[in-house]
C-alpha cells in the first residue's frame, strides 16, 4: 500500500514535513491525509488539495501504486487527478515504481544541467537528446541532476 512518502514526493514536500502535519511521527497512511484539510500543510492550498486528493484515490483504491502496478495505468490515473500533471506523475514512476525509463524534459535542473554542458536546453530539445538514452533515460536524469 501506498504511504504520505509516495505521496509526499508527488506534492514535492518533504516526508518528514507532511507526516509531522498528520502524526507527529513516522509515514502516515494515505486514509490518515486524505482527512486532512489543505490548509493543514505549509504549501500552497493548490498543492495541499491535490496531495489530499491523491490520498482519497489511494485510499479507496482508485489508484495503487504498488510494485507490479501498471505503469502506464498508473500514470493516467494521477493524470487524471485535480493537480497532477504529467511531471509528477512521470516522477512517482520514475521513484515509487522505479521506471528506469522516465524523462523529465520541462524540469528546471534538467534545463539548468543542459546549459552547463553548452547543449540546447528547452523541453523540445532535451526530449530529443533523451530518445537517445531509451531505456535507461532515469539514469540520465539522475547524472544530469547530479551536475548542479
Amino acid at each position: 500500500m501506498s504511504t504520505i512518502r509516495d505521496v509526499a514526493r508527488m506534492a514535492n514536500v518533504g516526508v518528514g514535513t507532511a507526516s509531522r502535519v498528520i502524526s507527529g511521527k513516522g509515514p502516515a497512511s494515505a486514509d490518515a491525509v486524505a482527512l486532512r484539510l489543505p490548509s493543514d500543510f505549509a504549501m500552497p492550498t493548490r498543492r495541499g488539495a491535490a496531495l489530499i486528493g491523491t490520498n482519497q484515490a489511494l485510499a479507496d483504491g482508485a489508484i495503487s501504486i504498488d510494485p507490479g502496478s501498471d505503469r502506464d495505468e498508473v500514470y493516467h490515473s494521477l493524470c487524471g487527478l485535480p493537480g497532477i500533471g504529467p511531471w509528477t506523475a512521470s516522477y512517482v514512476l520514475m521513484r515509487s515504481l522505479n521506471d528506469p525509463d522516465v524523462f523529465l524534459p520541462t524540469d528546471i535542473g534538467v534545463r539548468n544541467a543542459l546549459r552547463g554542458i553548452d547543449a540546447e536546453s528547452t523541453p523540445r530539445a532535451a526530449a530529443d537528446r533523451a530518445d537517445g538514452w531509451r531505456p535507461w533515460r532515469s539514469y540520465a536524469l539522475h547524472h544530469l541532476w547530479a551536475t548542479l
